[in-house]
């Protein structure tokens, strides 16, 4: 608990660092108009120094995000800050302990741990020093004389101040006389008035819960002094210019006095002394546009500072959507290729990409818009097997292509390194069914383009995707040994999460020298993306669950393993387990195999069979096809050496042909995939 508590502190305190670089800033910018609105300013820093939250706003000054430290740090193999700033990220993430097999804990989790009990000790001290600097005082003011009201005078103190908080009292030293009495008996009554007396100790409970923070230190030692000169000011406007100099010789007076009141946040009336004289002197009744221009720059700045940048979808640089100009871009037809350059040139780039060129299909439909990236090979490879949150950023961008080009069927993004492509392909009929309508309707107006930009935004877009999971028992290569009923969705949900909040992972094994081993299938069947994890035991005993056949595993329940263990269902009564085998064609293969079968199929029909122009549509079939029961070819080849799709070729299209069934096998699990049978 404290740990995040001191994690919540840490996100406050470096948004305010930026947010108090701003107000310096302007507060050198407002010099010569008066010092309320300086005064101001600070109230932006108090704010993001004590809220844990804020709202979001295109009109945000920020240039960082407002939580750049995940309450989850502690739980990541390599932890890393997100700031919002590539600078700041590249400097303090390589000097974060990633985990370690070797270590029992992680090593952040410690360094999190000690500076947590580092900060309640700083904070504990600075406020105990403050409650012994006032007990001093006290002692000091024993024998002060009851003037009137809630005013006294001692001859123990030489300055002015002001103690307490909702009976404050007004301390003065005996050496002045009645005018300079006056004077600083007014000034201190402002205080009171203001509320400043509160206001100081609410700064100064803040500066004990953010002591490590220089700026922080910086913030309340000048917002102090604008507190003094705001005030000097109403005085002056008060009483009239023809006091300036008999008040700054009473703030003199005061300044020769020894300072007792230093570090006591409830009793508080020193300040800068030539600072405030000089103020004071050059104080006069400002023009009526440096009021109104301060005024500006105060709500401006204010409104700016309090709000966060407005967050955008996950994998789009923090780039908001330009609506007027997309909506003054839209076009009738792909074909337009100026306009449909223009729209794509809008959109932003996903991160780690680069924008090549895009391509358009207007000879017959499906109407295509193809856009183009240019990845590095070892990104590639990450977006090939982080397809579920990779394509998210494409799917977004697909979105506005669709309902701004009143004739586009289709959009795809190709990512390339030269050599392989990883495509992501959304429909029309897709993007209607994900905003539950028609997404033309989104180009109507900016105001209803800005809906579209809100529901992405949302994440909605995502929400449209449903998993659904299957389990198996495999033996040593990958022998399908059980297989689960489909009773069982609720575990394996359960056992990806439980492993997904552990703290660490380790470097896994490859699955296949396993005796034993539980594969957990999660499939998307709207996008036909799947994902294979794998449960086992170490040597040691302890339950793990793995991600990939060569992946990294994290800790897994072993009350959830043990579960696991008990819902197999049984092979058949003669003990022949193959039956169950050669029965879950899709099941036996990873996610990296399916991947491979089908590029071997769009090899297929690109290179060797030239004549069928290329791929249409490719779906893979289910393991109840009759074409895995026909004796003459299919018949011949196990589980897990081979598969097949049903495919729309562009010939087929052209010629109003139906898809054709395509057969791709193995002779063994060392042998290459080819395709062996296509027909109607």
């Amino acid at each position: 608990m404290l740990e995040r508590v001191f994690l919540q502190i840490l996100n406050m305190s470096f948004t305010a660092s930026i947010v108090i670089a701003f107000v310096l800033a302007v507060r050198m910018l407002l010099q010569k108009a008066p010092k309320v609105f300086s005064y101001a300013l600070w109230s932006v820093v108090l704010f993001r120094l004590i809220c844990p939250f804020s709202f979001e706003s295109v009109f945000s000054l920020l240039p960082t995000k407002a939580n750049p430290i995940s309450q989850e740090i502690i739980y990541m193999q390599v932890p890393k800050i997100d700031t919002g700033i590539e600078a700041i990220n590249n400097s303090v993430n390589v000097i974060l302990p990633a985990a370690t097999l070797q270590a029992s804990v992680n090593p952040l989790q410690t360094l999190i741990f000690i500076g947590s009990q580092l900060w309640l000790l700083g904070a504990a001290a600075l406020l105990v020093y403050s409650l012994v600097m006032l007990f001093r005082l006290k002692k000091y003011l024993r024998d002060a004389t009851l003037c009137q009201d809630n005013i006294f005078i001692s001859s123990k103190i030489e300055t002015a101040f002001v103690m307490g908080i909702f009976c404050p009292k007004i301390y003065l030293p005996s050496n002045l006389n009645k005018t300079e009495q006056s004077y600083i008996l007014l000034h201190e009554q402002t205080h009171i008035k203001r509320n400043d007396h509160i206001v100081k100790l609410l700064s100064f409970l803040i500066l004990c819960i953010h002591w490590f923070n220089p700026f922080v230190w910086i913030a309340f030692y000048l917002s102090g002094k604008d507190i003094e000169m705001c005030c000097d000011e109403a005085v002056i406007k008060r009483l009239g210019n023809d006091v300036k100099k008999d008040y700054s010789a009473s703030l003199l007076t005061l300044a020769t006095g020894r300072k007792i009141v230093g570090g006591t946040p409830l009793a508080f009336g020193e300040g800068d002394t030539k600072g405030r004289v000089k103020n004071v002197l050059n104080y006069k009744k400002p023009a009526f546009w440096v009021v109104l221009a301060a005024i500006i720059t105060v709500v401006f700045v204010v409104i700016g500072l309090t709000t966060s940048p407005k967050k955008v979808p996950k994998g789009m640089p923090d780039t908001a959507y330009p609506v007027e100009d997309l909506w003054n871009a839209r076009t009738k037809y792909v074909g337009d290729n100026s306009a449909v350059g223009n729209l794509i040139g809008l959109l932003p780039v996903p991160m780690g990409l680069q924008y090549d060129h895009f391509e358009l299909q207007t000879s017959s439909q499906p109407y295509k818009v193809e856009i183009v990236y240019s990845v590095p090979t070892e990104l590639l490879a990450e977006y090939d097997r982080e397809n579920s949150s990779a394509a998210n950023s494409f799917r977004a961008n697909a979105l506005f292509l669709l309902a701004l080009i009143e004739n586009a069927d289709e959009v795809q993004a190709t990512l390339t390194d030269g050599g392989r492509k990883v495509d992501f392909t959304n429909s029309r009929e897709w993007a209607d069914h994900t905003v539950d309508g028609d997404v033309r309707d989104y180009a109507r107006s900016p105001e209803k383009l800005q809906e579209l930009i809100d529901f992405i935004g949302s994440g909605t877009t995502e929400e449209t995707v449903e998993e659904e999971y299957s389990i198996m028992k495999l033996g040593k290569n990958g022998e399908v040994l059980f297989k689960y009923s489909s009773e069982t969705q609720s575990l394996a949900r359960a056992i990806i999460m439980n492993a997904a909040v552990k703290s660490a992972a380790w470097e896994g094994v490859d699955i296949t020298t396993l005796e034993e081993c539980y594969r957990i299938r999660q499939t998307f069947p709207q996008t036909q993306e799947i994902h294979d994890f794998y449960a086992y035991r170490l040597k040691d005993g302890t339950a793990v669950l793995q991600s990939g056949e060569v992946g990294q595993y994290s800790i897994l329940s072993d009350d959830l393993y043990k579960t696991l263990t008990k819902y197999v269902i049984s092979p058949d009564a003669d003990g022949d387990s193959l039956s169950v085998k050669n029965t879950n064609y899709n099941l036996s293969l990873t996610a990296g195999e399916l991947r491979h079968t089908e590029e071997v199929v769009r090899n297929y029909f690109t290179t060797e069979a030239p004549y069928y122009e290329g791929i249409v549509s490719i779906e893979l079939m289910p393991d109840d096809d009759d074409q895995y029961k026909n004796p003459d070819i299919e018949g011949n080849y196990e589980a897990g050496n081979i598969i097949i799709y049903k495919v729309l070729t562009g010939r087929d299209e052209k010629d109003h042909n139906p898809q054709r069934s395509v057969s791709v096998a193995r002779d063994s699990k060392e042998a290459d995939w080819k395709v062996i049978n296509q027909g109607y």
